[in-house]
């Protein structure tokens, strides 16, 4: 069951989105007319973000930014999480050796969540796509996250398709993810480049996350033939976490054509990296809990 939605909280959270993501400073007006929120209405959740800490307002200006209490929050989530900074890094690593822009999600429920995007083509080509974006796990989307999954879990991803002839190949490229431990993803009919797959995939900063729409059924690559060529969209990897769950995703993004052997090579080079940093989140994790036992012994 999904939670009860709450215009007030959603009002709230749109205004930190929105100071997350404008270059300058906005002043009360400028958010007001980014949201269409009325400014009455908006002044007052202005005033208590401002007594928070959580944005700063310019005496002189009247401009709203964000402030150092999130500066905080963040570095909290940084070291409770270090997943997020090891993707992070991943992320940038992959772009550099491979000159395409790549993403890093984490995985949040039955949703994941864009950690890290690396690459200058990839702000652009992606339209308004950001860190702390919601993508639904829905098929096609999050297939290398869904692959391990149990059948519940699968049957749900599957739910939203509508052309009920295409579920078998879903199942067959899910089955190709696990046994080579890395997913791909080609161009769907009638799209030719990353920045068409914008009206297909919207990432939304709500609840929701991405929906999908449009012409898709065709996107998961199953067996890979090694002397085809396929339009590559994505070649992503998981990163795993104590329980051999993915708890993230590493993504190289594409707009080339690739023979099935090139595709091969490199989801063999995303998937070591992913390997690597589930081993170096697995010894964190061994080495906090062996704190933690030394502080309570």
């Amino acid at each position: 069951m999904s939670a009860r939605r709450s215009p007030q909280t959603e009002r709230l959270t749109d205004v930190v989105d929105y100071l997350g993501g404008v270059a300058a400073r906005a002043t009360l007006t400028d958010v007001a007319s980014a949201l269409g929120v009325d400014k009455s209405t908006l002044h007052p959740m202005l005033a208590e973000l401002t007594a928070r800490g959580w944005v700063v307002r310019d005496p002189r200006t009247k401009a709203y930014r964000l402030g150092p209490a999130l500066v905080r929050i963040g570095r909290v989530a940084q070291r409770r999480s270090p997943e997020f900074e090891l993707i992070a890094e991943a992320v940038a690593d992959l772009s550099a050796a491979t000159g395409q822009p790549c993403c890093g999600v984490v995985t949040s429920g039955e949703s994941m969540v864009v950690a890290e995007l690396h690459g200058p083509r990839v702000v652009s080509a992606g339209s308004d796509m950001r860190p702390g974006d919601h993508i639904t796990l829905q098929a096609p989307l999050g297939a290398t996250v869904v692959a391990w999954e149990t059948p519940n879990v699968v049957n749900r991803w599957l739910s939203g398709i509508v052309d009920r002839s295409v579920i078998g190949r879903h199942r067959q490229a899910l089955a190709a993810v696990r046994g080579r431990r890395f997913g791909v993803a080609q161009y769907p009919s009638g799209v030719d480049r990353f920045e068409e797959m914008s009206p297909l995939v919207r990432p939304r900063r709500d609840a929701r996350g991405a929906g999908v729409d449009g012409p898709v059924a065709d996107m998961l690559v199953g067996d890979l033939d090694r002397s085809a060529d396929y339009r590559a969209l994505s070649v992503d990897a998981p990163v795993v976490g104590a329980d051999a769950r993915p708890i993230g995703v590493l993504c190289v993004l594409g707009e080339v054509v690739r023979s099935g052997a090139d595709i091969a090579e490199l989801g063999g080079f995303v998937r070591a990296t992913a390997d690597s940093v589930s081993r170096t989140v697995a010894g964190r994790g061994q080495a906090s809990a062996a704190n933690r036992l030394s502080r309570s012994g």
